[in-house]
């Protein structure tokens, strides 16, 4: 009986949506992190909202280029980047998994889930790594953007009612044939 959308996304960037979940798990970690310096008003916690979608959007747009561009991050390298998180060290000074787990389900992440997001954040840093080091504008392109930017143009028209034009000519049969 009951059609209708159970779309919970709160945003698409470039066909892929950002899941709901996600949105909340991160802003309910942001609003903990910031409640901790004390009460947080209405107005704060709307711009942790705004940051925390503005900051998934970047992500997910980042995901896709790597997606794109087949950017990827070895299992060993994620393993890697896991172990060394100094908050998932137990008391023998070596990875705790229990620990970790213990520690990733409090901020709402299954041990997948973790993982696939840590794979994400290599991946997005492997791209803006590539990005902001080695770049370098070619001669006079700052110049020309800069003109393309500021670049005003001026346009002058006039309207003239279709009376003005008159009527075409009939066509000839040779142009009829042609046609």
């Amino acid at each position: 009986i009951f059609r209708g959308n159970s779309e919970t996304s709160v945003a698409t960037v470039g066909g892929q949506p950002i899941p709901s979940e996600t949105f909340q798990r991160d802003y309910r970690n942001m609003t903990r992190r910031a409640s901790q310096q004390g009460a947080l008003k209405p107005g704060e916690q709307h711009a942790i909202g705004k940051q925390v979608l503005d900051g998934l959007v970047g992500q997910t747009a980042l995901d896709e280029y790597a997606q794109h561009y087949g950017i990827t991050a070895t299992d060993e390298t994620v393993s890697a980047r896991v172990r060394a998180i100094p908050n998932f060290v137990g008391s023998l000074g070596t990875f705790d998994h229990q620990l970790f787990l213990r520690l990733i389900d409090q901020i709402g992440f299954s041990e997948q889930g973790f993982i696939d997001y840590i794979r994400g954040d290599l991946q997005r840093d492997q791209v803006t790594n590539a990005v902001s080091s080695g770049v370098q504008l070619p001669l006079g392109y700052a110049r020309a953007f800069f003109n393309y930017l500021n670049e005003v143009r001026a346009v002058e028209y006039i309207t003239l009612p279709a009376s003005a034009a008159g009527q075409p000519p009939a066509p000839t049969d040779a142009q009829l044939d042609a046609f």
